[in-house]
Order: C-alpha cells, then structure tokens, then sequence
C-alpha cells in the first residue's frame, strides 16, 4: 500500500463497491458520534473551545452540535469533535488504536454543509475513510503508539482528510497532496490522557483534515508520496517493525474487521473489560462493597498502557484509571456519566476502596490494547477469591450492544440537551440516514428547538 494506491481507493470507489452492511454500520456509528456530542457540549473543554470558535468572527455556515450556534465549517468541525470526545464515551477502532467515528462526522458534517450531500453519500465516504486510518495504523504498528502517539488525532488526520476529500469532490492527485498536507499537521499525544487536551486532540484531527482538503482543492501543494520511503510518514512516525505491507484498502473491510467497538461506560476502553468482570463477580457471588478486601486486575503487557492515572483527582484524569473504575463500580454498583465529576472522585468511601485495586502484570507474547486480548478479574472477600476471565470487550463485534442498547445510550446523552421531541426526530433521521437526502436536514437536528 502506498499514497497513491490509498488516495485512488478513497477517491475512485464506487458507492455500487461498498457492502450495504458497512454502511448500516457507518449509520450505527453517526448516532453514537451525535448522541456523545451532545452531551458532551456542557463539558469545559467544550466550551471552551465555542469561546475560540466565536472569537475568529468567522462566517455563520454550520451547525455546533447541541448548540444554538453556527460557525465556519472549519472550526465547526473542530468544536464538534471536542464535544464528541470530552466525555471519552465515543466509539473504538482496534486497528487504530484509537477514536474514529468523532473525528470523521464532525468534519464530515462541515464538509458536507450547503453541498446538497446525500446520507447515502456521507456513509459510504466514512467507509473509505475508516479504511485509511485502519490501514495506516496497521501500518504504523504498536509502536506508533508506545513512542506516546495519540493516533486518533495523528493518524484521525488522514482519515479526516480522505473524508473531506472524498464530499469536496477531489481528485485522487488532489488527495494525494491533502495527505501531505495532513502530515504536516500529524499531533497528539497520550500524555495529555486526562486533560482538556486530550479531547483537543481529536478536534484538531477534524479541523486539520477539513483544512488540508480545502488546501489541495485550492491547489496547494505537498509531497504526493507522504506514507512511504526513507523518511516518508511511516518511517517517522513508526518503528523498525513498520512498514506498507498491510493488507489493500477493503481487504478486509475495517468496519467488518476488526469492527467498531462501542462504549458502554463513559471512561477509556481500556477499563471496560475488568468493569464487565467486576459487575459479572459482583452479581454472581452476591458480593457486597465492604466484603471486598482486594481486586486484582491482570492486565496482558501494554493494555492498561492508557490508563496513567493510579491516583486521580480529578474528573477527567479519572476516565483513565482502573483504581477509580473499578472502585466506582464496587461502591456504586454503577459506571456513569455522573460517576465522573471531581466531587464524585474525591469521595472517601471511594478513596479507600481504591488503595484495594491492584494492577497485575500478565505474560503475553506482543503489545496488547486496551481492547484486544482478555483481563482477569478476582475479587478476594472473607467467603474467598472469586475470579473471572473477561476475553470479549463490552461493545465489541463479538459483545455487542443492541438496537434498544443503542438508543437508550443515545437518549441518555442528549435527552437534557435537545428535549425529548428533538431528541427523538434527531434519533429517527439518523436511523433513517441512508434514505436522508441532504445531510443538512439532520444537522439542523441537532440543534435545540
């Protein structure tokens, strides 16, 4: 795989070439995208980044969603993305290692504004694009992100790009030069696990792929053969294990395999496989909070790898700590949108609890994910230890959440923010959005009546 052979498949492939079912999981993919969005737009960084959008005084083309703002499309793209991606309960990409959906329908919306863009359209330009943030981290390998890389955002910027492309209408040349432009703006990283940037990320992943597009469609230039050769995107950004012998574009589908994983807790992914076993043990034994004298969670090499606070004190450092998690779950019986406030972490009962969950190490042969591979849970009570082995993530293909599961989250997220009867009409055009002539309609959705 190589630029050219990329920017050709996301440009030339005919709607006719792509699987119904990929788009039906495309669709499935907006409406958690809208729904964590918007209820997302209360969150700081959120409204922080409203405050930059309306400070460029820029022309009022599109929608923020849940907000009765408009912005540039450019900034749109950014803002919404921060909002989908501040409650960190956006959806995963194994492959990617990272966030995909967000990204891609912020700028897909600020693409697609005043441009007559179909539903059918949309789905099938996420389709491509989710191919080339799925092959270039394939790419890439772990070791893109072991260096400390946030590839929602460094690698979310091709994707974003080809779906820019893709609903501008360029061409394969033109695309080729947008990933080069793309690279330029390649940034982020798992440092910023637990602050406002992290979020900021993905919006600069979506503002940044919107801006490279309308670059080349203008007529700027870059190199067209950014990914490969001596000092290309891969050998930079990758290890002496990266390289473009990765499978074509489409071969497998990424949407199919390994498929978009869905959040059923509002917290990184990388905590979800030992909450599932927690409940799972928790329900089973009949345990109750103060039985639990000690939780171990085997975690295979590099899985928890995201999960860098052990001692949060904050909301958002929070998301992305198995100590606060696991201890939430136990005495709240419950992971929620209201177990992430700064209140909520600093309460005592759940400091204690905390000093009780233990990381433990698990061989392995390779660098795992947050997502791939199992976790042991074994929860150790005056009756004795009671352990589970959870190998299928909460969401995922081989876990997945229901329709009723699907709506109830979507619901859940932006019943406060739109009220029931937007929230509703937004749910019923997005479940119909194959059939949505004019992606437009279901942006004006999102907005509060």
């Amino acid at each position: 795989m190589d630029t050219a052979q990329l920017a050709a498949f996301v440009i030339e492939t005919e709607e006719h070439a792509i699987p119904d079912g990929a788009r039906r999981r495309a669709r499935d993919a907006v409406l958690d995208s809208l729904g964590v969005a918007i209820g997302g737009v209360g969150e700081e960084p959120a409204r922080i980044a409203v405050r930059y959008a309306e400070s460029t005084g820029a022309a009022k083309a599109v929608p923020l969603w849940g907000m009765q703002t408009r912005t540039a499309p450019a900034d749109a793209a950014f803002v919404n993305a921060i909002s989908g991606h501040a409650l960190d309960f956006d959806d995963s990409l194994p492959s990617l290692c990272g966030h995909p959906s967000v990204p891609l329908c912020a700028t897909g919306f600020a693409a697609a504004a005043g441009c007559g863009i179909s539903g059918l359209a949309f789905l099938s330009a996420f389709v491509l694009s989710l191919e080339v943030a799925g092959k270039i981290s394939r790419a890439l390998e772990h070791g893109h992100y072991g260096k400390g890389w946030h590839p929602t955002s460094t690698v979310g910027v091709f994707s974003t790009t080809a779906m820019a492309a893709r609903l501008m209408g360029l061409n394969t040349l033109q695309l080729r030069h947008a990933f080069g432009i793309a690279a330029a703006q390649s940034a982020g990283m798992v440092r910023n696990f637990g602050t406002m940037a992290k979020p900021f990320q993905a919006g600069h992943a979506a503002r940044a792929g919107y801006m490279a597009a309308w670059l080349a469609r203008e007529g700027m230039t870059a190199s067209d053969t950014i990914l490969e050769g001596p000092r290309g995107y891969i050998a930079a950004y990758g290890d002496a294990h990266s390289d473009l012998t990765v499978p074509a574009p489409g071969d497998p589908w990424e949407i199919f395999e390994p498929g978009i994983y869905v959040k059923r807790w509002p917290c990184c992914y990388g905590n979800h496989r030992a909450l599932a076993g927690i409940f799972a043990l928790m329900d089973g034994h009949q345990i109750t909070p103060d039985e639990v004298v000690r939780v171990d969670v085997g975690f295979l090499p590099d899985a928890d790898k995201a999960l860098i606070h052990k001692d949060p004190r904050t909301a958002l450092a929070a998301k992305f700590s198995i100590e606060y998690c696991a201890a939430a779950a136990i005495v709240d019986g419950k992971v929620t949108l209201g177990s992430f406030t700064d209140a909520a972490v600093m309460r005592p009962d759940i400091r204690q609890v905390m000093t009780r969950i233990m990381r433990v190490p698990m061989p392995g042969e390779g660098s795992f994910s947050g997502v791939v591979g199992y976790t042991d849970v074994t929860i150790v009570t005056p009756r004795g230890a009671f352990g589970t082995r959870i190998d299928q993530t909460p969401g995922s293909p081989g876990a997945p959440m229901t329709p009723q599961d699907r709506r109830e989250k979507f619901m859940g997220c932006t019943l406060a923010v739109l009220g029931r009867d937007r929230a509703e009409a937004l749910l019923g055009a997005v479940e119909g959005f194959a059939q949505v002539a004019d992606v437009d309609a279901v942006a004006a959705l999102t907005v509060p009546a």
